[in-house]
């Protein structure tokens, strides 16, 4: 099954909403799982999408991952909050983070904090831009316990996860600036949406089972398994290492705990983050910068210079009034699924957008 469906927003998130609860969600947390899929879909990301959809059901009918956990609060270290997620879904489990280290920093400046044992996090950039609403800039590491899928630089083999690190800084008055990236040189999950759709990836990304290059999504599926090359070589392996290493402080699963590579992940997360109010001007010296920033001279008359984040806007803003695109084949996986959760047809037929299909 090959082409592109565009998918009415609204609808698409109903119909995973109803999957979740059908699977045993209570209604908040399917509807903070869709909620976030969906975001990551229309901010151009589907590898974070609801794509993921048939995935973490079948990690549910496993018992990989447990619907309806609550943070709990590890026993208190001066100056840290840690919590355990008891294996729960990830975007639930990652809400409720920020919101209790929030609520902890009511009157503070600083807080550094924790989260072990979550099912997958899904887009970190999500918890990024709920710490800037709030006036926090924030650094969070995160690794991600799984089968091996990143070569370490120089390496010729699958070792390490993906790995993401997320940084944003709030700014008056205007969006907040969002790093949010991989340390591998691409997002697994764009390596499995190009496989969805029959397309290489960009060369320089991926190494077969013999360490060679490769433009072939298909070899990290393939048996002997090939990897994802590290973002920027040393320094992005660097950066992979640090995220696992700064995991391993928390006590949460690393890459180099035996257990079995079911398929399922696992993260655990590492963050600062401050409040920019405590200190005089910081605001001001952002937006100083920012314009500095963006006066640049662009290489290209239609490239001009943006800030992170600002690409993700674009499409979440043009995507919310024409629709998502998705590959034909995981949109049939997730209906498929939905018709089993007693979705009427009816509804998964209206997700489609009339004369969208390509």
């Amino acid at each position: 099954m090959t082409g592109t469906l565009v998918l009415s927003p609204n609808r698409l998130r109903e119909v995973v909403t109803s999957i979740f609860e059908f699977h045993g969600c209570a209604p908040g947390e399917a509807n903070t799982v869709a909620r976030h899929l969906l975001d990551a879909d229309l901010y151009g990301h589907p590898s974070h999408g609801c794509g993921l959809v048939p995935l973490y059901i079948a990690n549910l009918i496993k018992g990989e991952v447990l619907p309806n956990q609550t943070l709990q609060r590890l026993p208190p270290r001066q100056g840290f909050l840690l919590f355990d997620g008891g294996n729960g879904f990830g975007q639930s489990l990652g809400m409720q983070l920020v919101a209790q280290v929030l609520a902890h920093s009511k009157d503070a400046a600083i807080a550094v904090f924790g989260l072990r044992n979550a099912h997958h996090l899904g887009r970190i950039g999500d918890y990024g831009e709920r710490f800037a609403a709030a006036d926090f800039a924030s650094v969070m590491f995160v690794n991600t316990v799984s089968r091996p899928i990143v070569a370490p630089f120089g390496g010729a083999e699958a070792r390490m996860g993906t790995n993401p690190v997320c940084i944003s800084v709030p700014r008056r008055n205007a969006p907040p600036i969002v790093l949010d990236f991989a340390t591998s040189a691409i997002a697994v999950g764009k390596c499995r949406v190009a496989l969805e759709k029959g397309e290489p990836i960009p060369p320089g990304m991926a190494v077969n089972a013999a360490g060679e290059p490769t433009t072939d999504p298909g070899v990290l599926y393939a048996s002997p398994q090939g990897a994802l090359r590290p973002m920027g070589g040393y320094k992005g392996s660097g950066l992979n290492l640090m995220s696992e290493l700064f995991a391993a402080c928390i006590g949460g699963l690393t890459m180099s705990d035996a257990r079995p590579q079911s398929g399922s992940v696992i993260n655990s997360l590492v963050g600062m983050c401050f409040r920019t109010a405590q200190l005089p001007d910081a605001l001001e010296h952002i937006e100083s910068v920012v314009r500095y920033f963006l006066a640049t001279r662009p290489a290209r008359e239609d490239g001009p210079v943006k800030l992170p984040g600002a690409t993700e806007r674009e499409a979440y803003m043009q995507r919310r009034t024409a629709g998502v695109p998705m590959a034909r084949s995981t949109w049939a996986a997730i209906a498929e699924l939905a018709r089993g959760a007693r979705v009427p047809e009816a509804e998964i037929h209206a997700v489609a957008v009339a004369g969208h299909d390509r």
